[in-house]
């Protein structure tokens, strides 16, 4: 996949919190395709593949994210559709590390994330409150669970990037990045 100029990692570290942040809080979600996944938008489409009408009036196309999503294999069409590599959208090459295949499996993948984000919120039930921080940089909230032992859900997203003590910390259930448990 084109890497657009925007450093990739940090927008993955920046989608993996703010998936967790929109599946922990209540209502209805929608998961947009390859979302799950990771997938960055294809960037380098050349102009005769793209089908969006947009694209023939205003120049701009959406098409970079509707590239057929990558499921296994090393080349396209990623196991998309079966036979020859030819889908309705040339796909990029690059695209088995962020393949459903190789992420199965592998808990710190993106796609393990959302299934254990959403396996997460499935279990959770009950209103949400916002808790008061000491730093206004924190955005802490509780959703009760009274189904199973009343054990309150906190979401800090730390923009500061730094270690945050609640006053009540509990064990995490999920996090989007790794938890040091060595950090003082």
């Amino acid at each position: 996949y084109a890497r657009a100029a925007a450093d990739q990692e940090l927008g993955l570290r920046g989608g993996r919190a703010a998936a967790l942040l929109v599946l922990a809080l209540p209502g209805s979600v929608y998961v947009y395709q390859g979302e799950e996944l990771g997938l960055p938008e294809v960037t380098d489409l050349p102009d005769e593949a793209k089908l969006d009408p947009a694209f023939a009036r205003s120049g701009v196309s959406r098409d970079g994210c509707r590239v057929p999503l990558p499921w296994s294999g090393d080349e396209p069409p990623y196991g998309f559709g079966p036979g020859g590599p030819r889908t309705w959208l040339p796909q990029p090459a690059g695209g088995p590390p962020l393949s459903v295949a190789p992420q199965t499996g592998d808990d710190g993948s993106m796609l393990e994330l959302y299934r254990a984000a959403l396996r997460l919120r499935r279990s959770v039930s009950g209103d949400l409150t916002w808790l008061d921080t000491p730093d206004h940089d924190v955005l802490a909230f509780r959703r009760w669970q009274p189904v199973y032992d009343a054990s309150g859900k906190y979401l800090d997203t730390n923009s500061k990037l730094y270690i945050v003590d609640l006053a009540n910390p509990d064990e995490p259930r999920i996090a989007s990045t790794v938890i040091h448990d060595d950090v003082d």
